[in-house]
């Protein structure tokens, strides 16, 4: 096995390029790349919902998820890689939940233009921006089960 790590982190394998890459030249391409696929994926959902597909948003959101099972399948098989050793209901619960999301933002498309949908999804941080100021020592609190816990991990390694 290869040893993955360089100056203490962990390298990226992006396309195949693991370690060929210098660091702030794997930002400018994952910058990039994610700037230039969310584009890409906002437009082409704007052209389907514009063609009338506004009702079949669970449709729709069905396709994405056909499409994306198939290209993990290949990215694994082209990989090698091993199943996880997370259990299976775990990856069930995510993927339920973030079918719903997408179901439901799909057909939010019925209501909503996609730009209006956009600010809305946009606007998602302001709750927890209030919820932080509204509950402090919830926040807190969190923050210092955080820092015990990287303190046992140290501990521990």
């Amino acid at each position: 096995k290869k040893n993955n790590v360089r100056d203490g982190f962990r390298m990226l394998d992006l396309l195949g390029l693991e370690g060929k890459l210098s660091p702030p030249a794997e930002l400018v391409v994952l910058a990039g790349g994610t700037f230039t696929f969310y584009l890409a994926y906002g437009y082409y959902q704007e052209l389907i919902f514009q063609a009338g597909m506004k009702p079949y948003g669970w449709y729709v959101t069905f396709v994405q998820f056909v499409l994306y099972s198939i290209l993990s399948r290949v990215e694994l098989a082209l990989r090698g890689t091993a199943r996880s050793k997370l259990p299976l209901g775990v990856y069930a619960g995510i993927a339920a939940l973030t079918v719903t999301t997408m179901g439901c933002s799909n057909s939010s498309l019925q209501y909503l233009n996609y730009p209006t949908q956009v600010i809305f999804k946009s606007c998602k941080l302001i709750p927890v921006m209030v919820s932080q100021s509204l509950f402090p020592f919830f926040f807190l609190l969190l923050r210092v089960c955080k820092l015990l816990s990287h303190c046992l991990r140290r501990l521990g390694a």
